[in-house]
């Protein structure tokens, strides 16, 4: 039995898109994109809060795209396959360390 349904269900899992009558997403009431930062931030209480995490959200896609975040940005970030997305975050936490790693020798030389 168990055998059966996972073979209908890979069968199944494997149309693609094309093989459908209607739209993929047809059936959900959303008109566009919405903007993932502003809902992420929104959920927020604390102003200060707010303010923090999209300073840190600038400085993430400064780094990684060399420009502010927009909404089509953070969307094409968020649909990178897993192993490019993941290259990126490590790159740029290995660039905040090297950062803090220069900031604590400087501030070791300057006593």
């Amino acid at each position: 039995m168990n055998l059966l349904f996972c073979s209908l269900t890979n069968s199944t899992l494997n149309r693609s898109a094309k093989d459908f009558r209607f739209k993929i997403g047809s059936s959900f009431d959303i008109d566009e994109i919405p903007d993932v930062v502003d809902l992420l931030l929104r959920e927020k209480r604390s102003p200060n809060t707010r303010q923090e995490y999209k300073k840190d959200i600038n400085k993430f896609f400064q780094a990684i795209a060399n420009k502010q975040p927009n909404r089509d940005l953070v969307w094409e970030f968020l649909h990178l396959e897993q192993q490019k997305a993941v290259q990126l975050v490590l790159s740029y936490k290995a660039q905040l360390i090297e950062k803090a790693i220069v900031l604590n020798v400087k501030l070791n030389l300057s006593f």
